[in-house]
């Protein structure tokens, strides 16, 4: 346990005796496999909810689901995020259940807000004029429209969704060791911030080159290109 760099353990071992080098490599993959599968039901969810919601007329029910949505939404992340983790324990699939929960919310009303702006362009009251019926609209004007709306959103929210499974693994709230996590290596390498430094200095380098990467990536002018491919003015009355 705790052995220095050498040639056997280039980055050396951590408190369990588990080579930190490839405790790294392994929390980076999960924190990336995470961000993406995440991302991916983030947008999934606004865009179904969006469609869904969006098609009712206005109304009570309507009301109704954009309130207790919005109830939702305002619930702090973190702390709605680390009750679920003492509810339901450690482990992957409630590690991303705490995370999911409490951006799900804001997520679905971005849907929601989506579906909105949508039917009021001219675009869509052009295509119900046409003859569109309800499910053809819905598949193809609102379902594409909302989906490529939402899509800078769910590509902003990769940081959040980044720092927040990170801040649950570092103070503890996240998967036990042996599973990987680069949170759980820096909090583990706490308590020898001097006397073994290679426990969390390596963990805290990935962290922070991960954090940049999302963060260029998740700029407006990175995916530009692929909005670019929608544009309200492309349907014409």
């Amino acid at each position: 346990m705790l052995e220095r760099p050498s040639m056997n353990h280039w980055l050396g071992t951590d408190l369990y005796g588990a080579d930190v080098l490839h405790g790294c490599l392994l929390g980076a993959v999960s924190e990336m496999v995470t961000l993406v599968c995440l991302a991916l039901v983030l947008h999934a969810g606004g865009v179904v909810f969006g469609v869904l919601a969006g098609s009712l007329r206005p109304g009570a029910a309507k009301s109704a689901a954009s309130g207790w949505v919005s109830l939702w939404a305002a619930l702090p992340h973190f702390l709605f995020a680390v009750v679920l983790l003492i509810i339901l324990g450690a482990g992957w699939w409630q590690l991303w259940l705490a995370i999911l929960s409490p951006l799900l919310a804001s997520h679905l009303l971005l849907g929601l807000d989506a579906a909105s702006q949508f039917l009021r362009h001219p675009s869509a009251q052009a295509a119900q004029a046409l003859g569109f019926s309800g499910s053809s609209f819905r598949r193809f004007q609102l379902l594409p429209a909302v989906h490529h709306t939402l899509l800078p959103s769910t590509v902003a929210r990769l940081p959040e969704i980044l720092w927040l499974h990170l801040s649950l693994s570092f103070f503890g709230f996240g998967v036990r060791p042996p599973q990987p996590s680069l949170g759980r290596l820096m909090f583990d390498g706490l308590p020898f911030l001097e006397a073994a430094w290679w426990t969390w200095l390596p963990p805290a380098l990935v962290v922070c080159g991960l954090g940049v990467t999302i963060s260029r990536l998740s700029l407006p002018e990175r995916f530009g290109r692929i909005l670019s491919t929608f544009k309200f003015e492309s349907v014409e009355s």
